[in-house]
């Protein structure tokens, strides 16, 4: 039995993710003097709202391509 070794990963997603929160985290922790892991916190939601986003277009555009209601039960069954 082999295994090949270290999956090759990407920094694309985390670098998105900290430029679409970074702003909004320099802003808190000047004002509230969060910790980090309330920054954490944020950092993950930022991540959260754009998953939430992006299957709401995935399902809309089933909706449209294949009928609204097979994009509703493409959305009850995926989330």
């Amino acid at each position: 039995l082999e295994f090949p070794g270290a999956v090759p990963r990407t920094f694309i997603g985390a670098l998105a993710t900290s430029l679409a929160s970074s702003p909004l985290v320099a802003l808190l922790s000047a004002t509230f003097h969060w910790p980090k892991l309330r920054s954490l916190c944020l950092a993950r939601a930022v991540l959260g709202l754009a998953c939430a986003l992006s299957f709401a277009r995935v399902q809309q555009a089933v909706g449209k391509a294949f009928g609204a209601r097979t994009g509703a039960c493409f959305g009850a069954l995926v989330a």
